[in-house]
């Protein structure tokens, strides 16, 4: 198992997502502390399946799709990075590589900024719809 920081991962998000293998994760820290474990999907509906077969199986994930993040969205991921936090530049990547048209539902007041500089629609779903 490896260990990077957090900065790290904010910074090289894609090297450290390579880090991740089948056998191997990566722990994530903040000041010297494991805060998360990245660990790979060993089975795309491996989870989904254990909530279904637990009775927990949320009907939310009927309406959403669940994609891999590839090399490609890393990448984009990182050019943004920059400008927004690391979870929300790999949705935003996401958003972009996927080519479909989507709406992005955010009420970080600098995700808002991105993602309409980006080009999809943005809504905000804690404020009330702008006549």
């Amino acid at each position: 198992m490896q260990t990077v920081s957090q900065r790290e991962l904010n910074q090289q998000t894609a090297a450290v997502l390579d880090q991740v293998t089948d056998t191997d994760d990566v722990i994530v820290t903040e000041r010297g502390k494991p805060r998360w474990r990245v660990t790979a999907v060993r089975e795309s509906g491996t989870t989904l399946a254990r909530l279904e077969r637990e009775g927990r199986y949320p009907p939310f994930f009927d309406r959403v799709g669940l994609l891999e993040i590839s090399r490609e969205t890393r990448t984009v991921a990182e050019s943004m990075e920059r400008h927004v936090k690391t979870l929300d530049a790999l949705h935003l990547a996401t958003a972009l590589v996927i080519g479909e048209p989507v709406t992005v539902a955010t009420h970080d007041k600098t995700m808002k900024v991105v993602a309409g500089h980006l080009g999809p629609h943005v809504i905000d779903p804690v404020e009330p719809p702008s006549h």
